[in-house]
């Protein structure tokens, strides 16, 4: 079956927030982006400011609404500051798609003229478990940024590919079910946490705890999706269910040593951003999600550190299995 909306790859990763430039320092420091360029762009009654800057192999936008109503202002008045979309590049012309989306309820919420394309915003939060599409296309309409705002800040941790985009869900084989339909991720793998069977030390803000919750990550290309059902206990996912419904959480892009991680953690502690879960699943891997705080509202950062040299071969035998987890890190 073909899918309805096919993805070649992910532009971007999207935050939307209150005020942009506030938080544009904080996303510096971690990840290292050295420039930001600041831009504003109008629609049919709406107003808004991206500041998109590389994190070498990832890209970020800080969006903010300045005014009307607008796919930005609707996500901050339901949802908050935080993780809202993704900007992506489609395999087909985006009319040709249109069609399709229409009959699986994705309809398109605003079409803009950027520098790096024309941006269509779907109306795909609903379908797909809170995951906000910007599909963009062609080469732009070529403006100068309004502002440049430039750092000098090394990345907290390396930056290296982006791993995964995470969306907490009610019912994670009906999601599956969509994603497959809707974006043609039908390669999944099943990964369950389980604190009574084989993760151990698990953490919720600092505290010993006891939890559940099975996910499952799948990829279609260079677009890797990971979908997680919070079960029994305190975790991060219940909590983002309980404030949001289904919703996205957080993103990967740092395998490091447990050395770098806990020099990061000492770093960023006294700037208020701290591990707000972790666990382990010994002698193969650690994992842990940043909390942005206030620095980076709404942001949650997921971190693994091996545990042995060949923890990946150890965990996922088969080489697919384990590309469609870490991807190029597999070849």
């Amino acid at each position: 079956m073909n899918p309805v909306l096919p993805l070649s790859t992910v532009n971007r990763v999207g935050i939307t927030a209150v005020n942009g430039e506030a938080v544009l320092e904080a996303y510096s420091r971690y990840f290292g982006v050295k420039r930001w360029e600041i831009r504003e762009i109008s629609g049919a009654g709406y107003r808004y400011r991206v500041a998109a800057g590389s994190a070498g192999p990832v890209e970020l936008e800080v969006v903010q609404p300045l005014s009307g109503e607008s796919f930005y202002s609707d996500f901050l008045a339901s949802h908050g500051e935080g993780l809202s979309h993704i900007v992506a590049t489609a395999e087909q012309p985006v009319a040709d798609l249109l069609p399709g989306l229409k009959g699986e309820q994705i309809g398109v919420l605003q079409t803009d003229s950027a520098d790096h394309g024309d941006r269509t915003v779907l109306d795909s939060r609903g379908v797909l478990g809170g995951l906000g599409i910007v599909l963009v296309e062609g080469h732009g309409d070529g403006r100068e940024p309004l502002k440049v705002v430039e750092y000098a800040h090394d990345a907290v941790l390396p930056v290296q590919q982006l791993y995964q985009v995470s969306v907490m869900v009610n019912d994670l084989e009906a999601a599956q079910q969509q994603y497959e339909k809707i974006l043609g991720i039908s390669a999944w793998v099943p990964i369950g946490i389980d604190t009574s069977a084989g993760v151990e030390d698990a953490t919720y803000y600092g505290e010993p705890v006891e939890h559940t919750a099975t996910l499952a990550i799948g990829r279609r290309g260079q677009v890797c999706m990971e979908l997680v059902q919070p079960l029994e206990g305190p975790t991060v996912y219940r909590d983002a269910i309980a404030r949001y419904g289904e919703t996205m959480h957080h993103i990967m892009v740092t395998i490091c040593s447990p050395e770098e991680h806990q020099q990061a953690i000492d770093t960023l502690a006294d700037e208020g951003v701290v591990v707000s879960q972790s666990a382990a699943i010994p002698p193969l891997m650690g994992f842990g999600y940043f909390d942005g705080g206030q620095q980076m509202p709404g942001m949650f950062i997921e971190v693994i550190t091996p545990l042995s040299e060949n923890w990946l071969e150890m965990m996922f035998p088969d080489k697919e299995t384990a590309r469609i987890v870490v991807g190029s890190l597999a070849d």
